[in-house]
């Protein structure tokens, strides 16, 4: 079967989907494989479109998203932010969201703070690459569940992933989207591209307990796709510690605590 061939077609059309009638597009932007595919793709279809990035200075996200938006020729909005401002982001986004769990929290926060951004800019439709790591195990625990169940147990864990979206993710992006009167668009959660994405076997996606990389097959669309292999080739890295704003959120949430 030529999965290739089948994501093209459901990536193109997601890509056309989700992009019609807009003029003006943001995108949420760390410089890794999901949101730099994303991205510019939407900048090929929406001429007015600008990537955003978070994080503390001089951290991950913002290096690698620097390098990546220059080598694809992308606009590149940063937010950097300063380790005096965390405490009230921490506040803001716990009222937004629901929630004081440190998790939700890690996430949440660099979230809050790039919406913000993208409001303050003008634009009302955000583009990003969530759902990648859930259909192409992009996830390290994938590796754990290869390791004790094999590929059977990969395949019910991605479809696991994709149910617990809608309570772990989407509810704190909905809430935060919602604050700020933002659309979020998700061209990789586009119903044909998931359908697609399921016929490839696990075995195209991680190699084996100690795959490291992950989500091969993807990396390699994206790499035919104009996505340069030092781009397509960089390890996950959570938002949290992308950002740099994890282990700040982590201190200053168990300094309150006290």
């Amino acid at each position: 079967m030529d999965y290739f061939k089948e994501l093209e077609k459901a990536f193109s059309d997601s890509i056309s989907d989700s992009s019609k009638g807009i003029k003006k597009a943001a995108v949420l932007f760390s410089g890794g494989v999901d949101s730099s595919l994303v991205a510019k793709a939407i900048a090929e279809k929406i001429p007015d479109t600008l990537c955003f990035v978070v994080g503390l200075k001089n951290s991950k996200d913002v290096g690698f998203a620097e390098k990546a938006a220059m080598e694809l020729k992308l606009n590149l909005k940063k937010i950097i932010i300063m380790e005096s401002d965390v405490p009230a982001y921490i506040e803001k986004t716990s009222k937004v969201i629901g929630t004081a769990d440190s998790l939700q929290l890690q996430i949440g926060v660099p979230e809050f703070i790039a919406l913000e951004a993208v409001q303050k800019e003008g634009f009302k439709f955000v583009f990003s690459g969530q759902g990648a790591d859930e259909l192409f195990c992009g996830y390290h625990e994938f590796r754990k569940i290869l390791g004790e169940k094999g590929f059977d147990g990969v395949e019910k864990e991605i479809l696991k992933k994709l149910d617990e979206m809608p309570k772990r993710n989407l509810a704190r992006e909905n809430a935060l989207y919602n604050h700020f009167g933002l659309v979020a668009k998700y061209p990789l959660m586009e119903k044909k591209f998931i359908e697609i994405s399921l016929k490839i076997p696990a075995k195209e996606k991680i190699l084996s307990e100690n795959d490291l990389l992950r989500k091969r097959i993807f990396r390699k669309f994206a790499e035919k796709n104009g996505i340069f292999p030092e781009i397509c080739n960089r390890k996950k890295t959570a938002i949290q510690y992308g950002s740099g704003l994890s282990n700040e959120i982590k201190k200053i949430l168990k300094k309150s605590a006290k």
